[in-house]
């Protein structure tokens, strides 16, 4: 009779190791992303982003969950910004094994004159987003057509480029 009193005295002196009020489980929601950018190069708008190291609760993020890279024009009559995400074109960005730098690029070629919104948002290993990151606006202008018949020669420390003529002598004028 003495060895279950013996079991529930060594448990009641063993506890659980933690003195103060339980601690609710982490969320698990990366920090906001401050550093998107967007530049339009040619007919590709070129965009890059770093993951963030840390939480909400300034725990480090262990696991990426997915990325929600979205491209789109603003909506006229205001800005709000679930509309905008709602409307808005959902590029595709492979999750990384670790805090990285990203880059990407898409095509524009649906967006020429229009004032295009850039934004993204990153999930934890659980699943939750985080708030948007800094949203980039940007025009986007025709892309310039690539030179053509290119001509290139040197001369006297001098490099020039000629497009669509053929090169001067020392006589022409």
């Amino acid at each position: 009779m003495r060895w279950p009193l013996v079991v529930l005295a060594a448990m009641g002196l063993c506890g659980c190791g933690y003195i103060g009020e339980p601690l609710y489980p982490a969320l698990d929601i990366p920090v906001r992303i401050v550093d998107l950018a967007a530049v339009e190069r040619g007919g590709k708008l070129e965009i890059s982003f770093t993951v963030p190291a840390l939480t909400t609760e300034g725990m480090a993020v262990k696991t990426v969950g997915a990325i929600d890279l979205r491209v789109g024009p603003s909506n006229p009559g205001g800005f709000k910004i679930d509309e905008w995400a709602a409307s808005a074109r959902r590029v595709t960005v492979t999750s990384p094994e670790k805090r990285q730098n990203l880059q990407t690029s898409t095509p524009i070629q649906d967006f020429i004159g229009k004032d295009l919104i850039v934004g993204v948002r990153i999930a934890g290993a659980k699943g939750r987003y985080s708030a948007w990151s800094n949203l980039v606006t940007l025009p986007i202008e025709t892309p310039l057509t690539a030179p053509a018949d290119v001509v290139s020669y040197g001369d006297a420390g001098r490099a020039h480029l000629r497009s669509g003529q053929k090169r001067r002598t020392e006589g022409d004028g």
